[in-house]
């Protein structure tokens, strides 16, 4: 590719100028042990057009390939549409008035697992209920060894106390989960674009593709830059759904299954043996926040056994499930309601 000898020189520079080589932070945890920690990064979530891209081609290559040690950066893209979670420094870098920012500002709570809690169930939904009960707006990023849960800034002590356990007994009762019906598209048209029920409604379609999660270390970036490169400016189809997370000493990623060729033997790539399918949950006529919505979706399908992988961006939310249990899914989530 051309780009690829255009950005040669700049790249090495940026490999040089950052020291790509950073060691892996020492938070991993031994057993099964759950560690939770504070990302000290303040953090915006930002959102652009695929057709806007080549003006953000270089901040987007500098933090892809050589971040910062204390960078942190998410870059999810489903068709047409980029969505981005930026530490401030990293904002700067791009130009002014290219991206559409978040009022607010956000500090990403990391919850450490390991790898295998990818195939547990009930993850997502232990650690975003208590947040829903306590009334805390959430943006949740699973990532292949962590869950990452976003709060406004102003929330995040409440936040942090009510994942370890630490809140005192409330005198009052907790507010009831508000109840989330998961109604597919074309069902949504057949009624004229009225709400179904007269509870909250969100509109479920499923995204045809089969998906793929790894991860890689940070210190072996440099070793895989072209594929990341081509995965990010030139990807086999335009309607796919990628995403790359990248903080600490860990890039996680998701991707389509046949884009992991790209990478040989994949010996530096840890990945998922499981095929996975995105369901896409966009906000629907009653308006749904991200207060509930995480946990609604989540008890559903954790009481059906089924494993999920969870990734908010700035319009929507994706839950991604094993491909062998996709229809199920789709299934449950549709009568969750009714049972209720």
């Amino acid at each position: 590719f051309p780009l690829f000898s255009m950005f040669s020189p700049w790249l090495h520079q940026i490999a040089l100028d950052r020291n790509v080589n950073v060691p892996d932070p020492s938070h991993t945890p031994g057993g099964s042990q759950i560690v939770i920690r504070l990302i000290p990064s303040e953090l915006i979530l930002a959102r652009v057009s695929r057709n806007d891209l080549e003006s953000c081609i270089k901040p987007l290559l500098q933090l892809a390939l050589f971040p910062s040690p204390s960078t942190f950066f998410s870059y999810t893209e489903v068709d047409s549409d980029v969505s981005l979670i930026l530490d401030l420094p990293s904002l700067e870098l791009f130009p002014p008035d290219i991206l559409t920012l978040s009022s607010q500002k956000w500090k990403a709570i990391e919850i450490y697992e390991g790898e295998a809690a990818i195939d547990e169930t009930g993850i997502v939904r232990r650690f975003s209920e208590p947040l829903a009960r306590a009334g805390i707006q959430i943006i949740y990023l699973s990532a292949y060894n962590s869950d990452l849960i976003l709060v406004e800034e102003a929330a995040t002590q409440a936040a942090l106390a009510c994942l370890q356990g630490d809140l005192k007994p409330s005198t009052t009762a907790l507010s009831p989960l508000p109840k989330y019906s998961f109604v597919s598209a074309d069902v949504f048209e057949s009624l004229g674009g009225s709400s179904p029920d007269t509870g909250t409604s969100a509109l479920l379609n499923s995204i045809p593709s089969e998906l793929a999660l790894a991860c890689l270390s940070r210190t072996r970036l440099a070793d895989i830059s072209h594929q990341l490169l081509r995965l990010i400016l030139f990807p086999v189809t335009e309607d796919r759904f990628f995403s790359l997370t990248s903080y600490g000493g860990e890039v996680s990623l998701i991707l389509q299954r046949s884009e992991l060729d790209g990478f040989g033997d994949h010996k530096l790539l840890l990945t998922n043996s499981n095929t996975w399918q995105a369901l896409h949950v966009q906000p629907g006529p009653s308006g749904v926040t991200g207060t509930g919505v995480v946990t609604s979706a989540s008890s559903v399908l954790a009481e059906k056994n089924i494993s999920i992988f969870y990734v908010s961006t700035f319009n929507s939310d994706y839950i991604l499930v094993p491909s062998s249990a996709a229809a199920s899914a789709v299934q449950w989530l549709q009568r969750a309601k009714d049972s209720r």
